[in-house]
């Protein structure tokens, strides 16, 4: 069984005093979902899911698809309920959710679209404009707020997405694999964004991801999970030294070191699932097995 405060780490010791008074905005305990099928089978989604979310902290789940990663944001944003546990946020906290599409409006310019998180709030015409335009600015959407959704390219639009989730001030961003659809560059370009995003507002995040290399260059701690049901595998801390990107962190034997643990562990547990044949344990992962590994991942 998972023990949520066994923290598997490939860290050095420094800032630990630090980062342990931080407050906890959400705790996760002893969560369970199940869904119910139109023949009365009980699908068991998640199991056991124990975690806690840290103020300015950025929280990656990551595993094959189908362990209940969405399900677990879902549950935190109350769009579905849980089976069994319990979900504690911070009194007052406010979340923010983006969605892997952008779900923007086409009739809307990226103004109105960005506008519609404070609609009906009581705000008066001249503050929501200055908010509104506070945030295009922060995204580098000053330039395309006449604009709409079929001008603007994938990333814009995603981007539109995020400002239209930052607008409303929230604590806790939660975002489902937001940067999925978008290319190499656009993506590398919009995790930096968004981390340097974090840092400036204070804001804490939950982030669903396949990519590893997006979790270890974003990411201050990163779950991994394991399915058939759903549950926690390991959660490993990262502390390399922030700005990352992946052209600096590449040469890292450290990262190179966690980079191959999780590539370990997605390989375990597609094993046990029975999409790979056979661990193959004397040879390395590298080369188009490790392709075949990134592939299966989605699967």
């Amino acid at each position: 069984r998972h023990d949520p405060n066994r923290i598997w780490t490939f860290s050095d010791a420094r800032n630990k005093n630090a980062k342990m008074e931080k407050a906890i905005l959400i705790q996760i305990e002893g969560l369970h979902k199940e869904f119910i099928t139109p023949e009365g089978e009980r699908l068991k989604i998640l199991k056991d899911i124990n975690f806690y979310l840290k103020e300015g902290e950025i929280l990656t789940l990551i595993g094959p698809s189908g362990c209940g990663k969405s399900t677990i944001l879902n549950i935190i944003a109350s769009l579905i309920p849980a089976t069994e546990g319990r979900v504690i946020l911070k009194p007052g906290l406010k979340l923010g959710y983006i969605f892997q599409e952008p779900r923007l409006l086409p009739w809307r310019t990226v103004f109105k679209n960005v506008q519609l998180g404070l609609e009906d709030r009581g705000l008066k015409a001249a503050e929501m404009q200055e908010k509104i335009r506070k945030y295009l600015r922060l995204t580098g959407l000053a330039d395309f707020e006449n604009k709409y959704p079929h001008e603007l390219s994938g990333g814009m639009q995603q981007r539109v997405a995020l400002c239209r989730a930052l607008v409303i001030e929230p604590s806790v961003l939660l975002m489902d694999e937001p940067f999925a659809a978008l290319d190499a560059i656009t993506r590398q370009h919009l995790e930096s964004q968004v981390v340097d995003i974090v840092t400036k507002t204070g804001k804490s995040v939950i982030m669903v991801t396949h990519d590893i290399d997006e979790a270890l260059v974003m990411a201050d701690r990163i779950i991994v999970m394991g399915s058939h049901p759903g549950r926690i595998e390991e959660i490993l801390e990262v502390d390399f030294p922030r700005p990352r990107s992946l052209k600096t962190l590449t040469f890292s034997p450290r990262y190179m070191e966690m980079r191959a643990h999780l590539l370990e562990l997605l390989r375990k547990e597609l094993v046990r699932l029975g999409k790979i044949e056979g661990l193959r344990e004397e040879k390395k992962i590298a080369g188009q097995e490790e392709i075949e590994i990134n592939h299966l991942w989605d699967i």
